[in-house]
C-alpha cells in the first residue's frame, strides 16, 4: 500500500444535536462553559494524495503555500476558501505553461487484477482541476476552512 504524500481535509462549524458544556478553568475553580457553535468543527472532506504532483521548485513553493497556508495549527477563519482561491489562482497561472503539465503513470490500475496497465495523468493539472471543484462546492459554506498536511 502506498503512503499518504498530501492530505487536504475541510472543516465546516459542527451543529450539534443538543447543547454542548465542557469544563473549563475560572480562577482555579472547575465551571461549565457552553460551547459555541465556532468552537467546535467537524470533517465535511477529505482528500489523500499518493501520487507525487510537484514537478519542480516552482511547484513546490505553491505546495509550501498550501502546507503552510492551510496548517492545522493556524485558526479556522484563516484557512478561509478565500485563501484557497489564491492558491488555485496561482497554481493556475503557473500551468497557462504546457511544460510544466507533466504526464506520469499513475499508481493505480485501471484494473486490480493487471497491476502494469496504469493510467496516464498529468498530476499537477488534476491537482488544480480538484481544487478549483473544491473552491465551487465549498466557497459559500458558513465557516468552511481548510488544512493541508
Amino acid at each position: 500500500m502506498t503512503e499518504t504524500l498530501f492530505r487536504l481535509d475541510i472543516w465546516r462549524p459542527a451543529r450539534p444535536d443538543r447543547q454542548l458544556f465542557y469544563a473549563g478553568r475560572d480562577d482555579d475553580k472547575l465551571s461549565v462553559i457552553e460551547l459555541h457553535e465556532d468552537h467546535l468543527h467537524e470533517q465535511a472532506y477529505s482528500w489523500n494524495i499518493r501520487e507525487d504532483v510537484w514537478s519542480d521548485k516552482a511547484a513546490s513553493r505553491i505546495r509550501d503555500m498550501l502546507t503552510t497556508d492551510f496548517d492545522c495549527s493556524l485558526p479556522p477563519e484563516i484557512r478561509s476558501f478565500n485563501k484557497m482561491k489564491d492558491v488555485v489562482s496561482e497554481l493556475g497561472n503557473y500551468l497557462v505553461d504546457e511544460s510544466k503539465r507533466q504526464w506520469q503513470s499513475c499508481l493505480q490500475p485501471v484494473r486490480q487484477d493487471d497491476p502494469n496497465n496504469v493510467f496516464q495523468i498529468q498530476p499537477l493539472l488534476s491537482l488544480y482541476h480538484h481544487l478549483k471543484w473544491l473552491c465551487e462546492v465549498f466557497c459559500n459554506v458558513p465557516g468552511a476552512s481548510v488544512t493541508v498536511r
